[in-house]
């Protein structure tokens, strides 16, 4: 389906061609909901984006499931959407494997909430592979959120390069590895590409309330200088020596860690279990210490919250 400037809704769909693009958007207002996409059969993007999101429109995509691509192909790659217009919101998707990215955004401001990534590695990319990446389109680059996402089996949670900042604040970013891949390095995030050419280094990161578990590395190519790093109040594998404060490095205590082959998912409806097997049992140091007093990681409810608000209500006395 290739759609321009056009304005599209499409809900609970089962895409039965696998050997051809799925969805193309470009510049155009999108809802894509409760879609099913299947594992295809050849080398394609199976969803893709260019010119952002048309001006008064809306760009989401929402608990929709993505087979993994063959090969040299992102699972959705959009460009263009910055804010002081409409820009992309990715909430509670799943996308099972990769052999580049998972969300590769370029030019792109993004709202990521709830997803579930699995399985992303470098397979026949030339560059890194990472569940959420992003570059620049030109002068704009990307300033993306990522908040109470799940990320397990990858070669990296996110990558940040040619400027652009990612903001991740409660995510359960378990067993980042190159294992299963052709990549040379993994890490929790990534500051630049070094393959087949450097690229200039992305804006950074800020991150707080994570649960990082089972990485190589908290950076991939670190360097303060030209990518700040911020680590505030995570609950860590290592120890951190750069920039923030308050993070703890203790075991998280999921409820389970499940192998890679109980993670072999043929739909939305089974990956769920992974919110439970990836919760906090009792006595975990992620319990309660996380942003405004709730837990650490992805298992929490998300949205508006209040803190520090009063017990009681007293009574004047005149």
């Amino acid at each position: 389906m290739l759609f321009r400037s056009g304005t599209v809704r499409l809900e609970y769909l089962t895409f039965g061609t696998t050997d051809k693009q799925y969805i193309s958007l470009d510049d155009s207002s999108f809802i894509v909901s409760h879609c099913h996409f299947p594992t295809p059969t050849a080398g394609f993007e199976p969803n893709h984006g260019t010119g952002g999101v048309k001006a008064g429109g809306h760009g989401i995509y929402y608990r929709n499931f993505f087979g993994a691509p063959n090969g040299y192909n992102d699972v959705f790659d959009f460009t263009g959407g910055q804010r002081g217009g409409p820009i992309l919101y990715f909430v509670q998707n799943v996308m099972i494997g990769s052999g580049d990215d998972g969300l590769d955004l370029d030019g792109t401001d993004a709202w990521v909430e709830g997803n579930i990534f699995m399985h992303i590695h470098q397979n026949g990319a030339p560059d890194s592979s990472s569940a959420v990446s992003g570059g620049n389109t030109g002068t704009d680059t990307s300033e993306i959120t990522v908040v109470g996402n799940i990320m397990f089996d990858c070669d990296g949670a996110a990558t940040a390069k040619q400027g652009n900042f990612y903001t991740m604040l409660n995510n359960t970013i378990v067993h980042m590895t190159n294992e299963g891949g052709g990549d040379g390095d993994s890490g929790a995030v990534n500051v630049r590409d070094t393959t087949p050419d450097f690229t200039t280094f992305g804006k950074g990161y800020y991150l707080e309330g994570n649960i990082i578990s089972d990485v190589t590395k908290l950076v991939r190519n670190d360097d303060p200088t030209q990518a700040p790093v911020v680590f505030n109040n995570n609950l860590l594998p290592m120890a951190w020596a750069g920039a923030g404060t308050n993070n703890q490095v203790a075991e998280p205590l999921f409820k389970h860690v499940p192998t890679i082959a109980e993670t072999q998912f043929a739909n939305w409806e089974q990956t769920q279990v992974m919110w439970d097997w990836l919760s906090l049992r009792a006595g975990s140091p992620g319990k309660g210490t996380g942003p405004a007093g709730k837990d650490k990681g992805a298992v929490v409810s998300l949205g508006v919250y209040l803190s520090g608000q009063p017990t009681e209500i007293g009574r004047a006395h005149v």
